[in-house]
């Protein structure tokens, strides 16, 4: 006795039972009875291979109707089991056949009602079929949309003119008056089920597979039922896409997914047109169409689109300023603007400052009691409120209150007065010196060491300043003997040491020393990675602001420099910002303090090489972003890279995996390719000429943009551009191109014209 025959040994044997019934389909019945055992096998393997069977033998051209009517009579039983299957693809399966069973099956029962049992099982097959239409798998789902279009034609009244009507068009016209199985109630059933289908146009996720895949089926639902065209274009031409969420979380499956939801669309409205299922339609269709052609590249475009388009943003801009200025009344200043009158106290740093009146709340309210932290979003949040021509105002007060005040006590030394008259004899004002006896700024304050500024003393003298205190002295004086005079408010300079500046103070004691900050802690990598992915995402909004907002500004002497050492940038615009980080990206970041091009290559640093590919993420993610306006930020980038690491650092490996600009020109390709279209033909060919030098492996991406049906001109029209003019490229164009021509039948007449001008040889063996 022989051993049974493995699982792969059965499916072997299988597959030659399909190749004979593809080479002559009269044995499909008797291959049919054989296979159905197989059904009800537990191997997974035989079950799918059963259910892809049957799908094909239904849809086979080769049998005759009558044929097919038994078989699906005698299959009934066998889909009833395998849809209570628990794998999706012999479900899929299952229910794709049972779309092509149904009419069968329903034809058979009309003409006989006395077929009670085939009825029930046909009943049945319907209801399990239909339980599976919310299922999470998408084929599944689609499997069950196209059962449910069956089910609308059979289950509705077909065309009743003998001339127009096909003999394999089953319906409710196929069923005599007074059957006593079929009930005439089940055409409205089939509008329930043809609310059913249409209502996932109304959902707020989509698919692009689920949507296609109806919109097909509702193709062919026009062709028999003509009666239901109004309600299926008028549902489908409500369908806005820009207001849906693809149900892809990928960014760039949910762009592919919606390009291939509006191609879809646009050539079912195209099909109406063209067999004009409703002529009173055909006008807004035409419009739909354009509107489709038109739809922005992303749904994110489409939304930012949307939300502009309702109403001009420089139009929202003004409305809200005026419903600003309409709603929120101008108060008064609640601050004394008067430069000869100071708050009624001790001088101190807050009189300088304080602009309140005597009277306000505020007034006597301590702020040293409240935590910093709070105190500085205080301050930063009303700084950003604050209005600019007042506090331009306020700045003018307390900037002159200064400059009396420091005119004071120069004409006070030169007088040589009592300068305790002179300061106290006038009442509390702007021009009397700041005590430090009555100072409420707090002793931390006292001792703080300002940082220098550009032009102050501090830069001249190189001396920080020093904080002193004088419980004696109601104010504190410097006599400069020498100029350039540095002095500030409670701080004197003395630059002896350096400057040779002799500076005398009178009336200081109990001099504090100078306060000193701690170093600060030293970063951690990821602190400073997310600091630095801040600055880039910084740099890079500037080059998103509206071209309106942008103000171009010369640089001088940018372009009196040779052609290859001269600035980047020559007019300071929007993308300038770009400019300047490729150059920080290719010549600053990637070498050290103490490094320059002309260092030896093994040696550079490698430490920023973490923050070097920092940038390239985001520029990388800009770019690719919308790249057909961002072409000239494309071609900017890898021409830096491709000049940095060739010519200034002097590379010779140009492999992917050693070179920055291989690896990334290959993703920018990698990227881009998959959302050009034949609209795109010259931005490509422009990105391709702009590259600074390719090679086999960049030439290899486009050979699925040539493969495309839909995009073939643009690859193509690509090769031939490279081939005339990129020399160094031209051979391995001509290679795709001639494995284009032997590898796929449908491309030789798009191919044939190039490899007859370049290799008339493989054209002609």
């Amino acid at each position: 006795m022989s051993a049974p025959l493995s699982i792969e040994e059965q499916i072997e044997q299988l597959n030659k039972a399909r190749d004979l019934v593809q080479a002559d389909p009269a044995h499909y019945p008797q291959i049919v009875h054989g296979i159905l055992p197989f059904a009800t096998r537990p191997e997974v393997q035989l079950r799918r291979w059963c259910s892809g069977f049957l799908c094909d033998a239904f849809m086979s051209s080769g049998i005759d109707q009558s044929t097919k009517k038994s078989l699906a009579v005698t299959c009934l039983s066998s889909l009833l089991n395998l849809l209570g299957d628990t794998d999706t693809w012999v479900l899929r399966n299952t229910i794709t056949c049972s779309s092509f069973v149904y009419p069968l099956i329903f034809a058979v029962v009309a003409s006989d009602g006395s077929q009670v049992e085939i009825w029930n099982n046909l009943l049945q097959l319907k209801s399990k079929v239909l339980s599976h239409w919310e299922s999470s798998h998408t084929g599944i789902r689609a499997s069950c949309n196209k059962f449910a279009s069956r089910l609308v034609a059979v289950q509705s009244h077909g065309s009743k003119d003998p001339r127009v009507a096909q003999p394999s068009d089953i319906s409710l016209s196929n069923v005599p008056q007074g059957h006593p199985l079929i009930s005439l109630s089940l055409e409205a059933e089939a509008q329930a089920y043809l609310d059913r289908i249409l209502f996932i146009f109304s959902e707020e996720k989509v698919s692009s597979s689920l949507i296609t895949a109806i919109v097909y089926s509702l193709s062919s639902l026009l062709r028999t039922r003509p009666t239901t065209a109004t309600k299926i274009i008028n549902t489908i031409l409500n369908f806005d896409l820009t207001k849906k969420m693809i149900s892809s979380s990928d960014t760039m499956e949910t762009k592919l997914e919606y390009r291939f939801i509006a191609k879809c669309l646009k050539i079912f409205f195209a099909n109406v047109l063209k067999n004009n299922f409703s002529p009173k339609l055909n006008p807004r269709i035409q419009k739909h169409i354009q509107y489709l052609s038109n739809l922005p590249r992303s749904i994110n475009e489409a939304k930012k689109r949307s939300a502009n388009s309702e109403e001009p943003e420089n139009l929202k801009r003004q409305k809200v300023d005026e419903q600003r200025q309409t709603l929120t009344p101008t108060p008064a200043l609640p601050f004394n603007m008067t430069t000869d009158v100071a708050p009624t106290g001790p001088i101190s740093y807050a009189s300088l400052y304080t602009l309140i009146n005597s009277s306000d709340g505020l007034a006597s309210f301590d702020a040293k009691i409240l935590p910093h932290n709070i105190a500085i979003n205080i301050a930063l949040a009303g700084l950003a409120a604050a209005n600019d021509d007042t506090f331009n105002q306020c700045m003018g007060v307390v900037r002159k209150r200064y400059s009396n005040l420091r005119n004071r006590e120069n004409s006070n030394r030169i007088g040589g007065g009592n300068d305790n008259e002179s300061l106290l004899s006038t009442p509390y004002t702007a021009q009397n010196s700041i005590s430090k006896s009555s100072n409420p700024i707090p002793d931390s304050f006292n001792n703080y060491k300002p940082a220098p500024q550009i032009g102050s003393p501090m830069t001249a003298t190189g001396r920080a300043y020093e904080a002193v205190d004088s419980s004696n002295s109601t104010a504190l004086k410097a006599d400069f003997v020498n100029e350039p005079r540095a002095e500030y408010i409670g701080a004197v300079v003395d630059s002896e040491e350096e400057a040779g500046n002799k500076v005398s103070l009178r009336n200081v004691e109990n001099a504090t020393p100078i306060f000193s900050l701690s170093a600060p802690e030293k970063l951690s990598n990821p602190v400073k990675i997310s600091a630095f992915d801040s600055i880039i995402d910084r740099i890079i909004s500037y080059s998103t602001l509206d071209p309106s907002e942008e103000s171009s500004v010369s640089i001088v002497g940018a372009s009196d420099q040779t052609p290859l050492n001269k600035a980047v940038i020559e007019e300071w615009t929007k993308n300038s910002w770009l400019s300047f980080l490729n150059r920080a990206l290719t010549r600053g970041i990637i070498l050290g303090p103490n490094e320059t091009m002309n260092s030896d290559t093994s040696a550079i640093n490698t430490s920023n090489s973490v923050f070097a590919d920092r940038i390239r993420e985001k520029l990388f993610a800009y770019c690719t972003d919308s790249f057909r306006e961002r072409l000239d930020v494309i071609t900017g980038w890898l021409n830096e890279e491709w000049y940095s690491e060739f010519v200034l650092q002097q590379k010779s490996d140009k492999t992917v995996e050693n070179s920055h600009y291989f690896k990334w020109a290959t993703k920018v390709l990698d990227n881009i390719i998959p959302f050009v279209d034949n609209n795109d033909w010259k931005v490509f060919i422009r990105l391709l000429s702009d590259l600074p030098e390719l090679n086999a492996a960049l030439i290899s991406r486009l050979k699925s943009l040539c493969i495309d049906p839909d995009r073939s001109q643009t690859g193509i029209r690509a090769l031939k551009f490279l081939i005339m003019l990129r020399p160094p490229v031209k051979e391995s164009c001509l290679e795709i191109v001639e494995d284009i021509y032997k590898s796929h039948e449908d491309m030789k007449a798009s191919t044939e014209p190039l490899l007859k001008r370049y290799r008339p040889s493989v054209v002609n063996n």
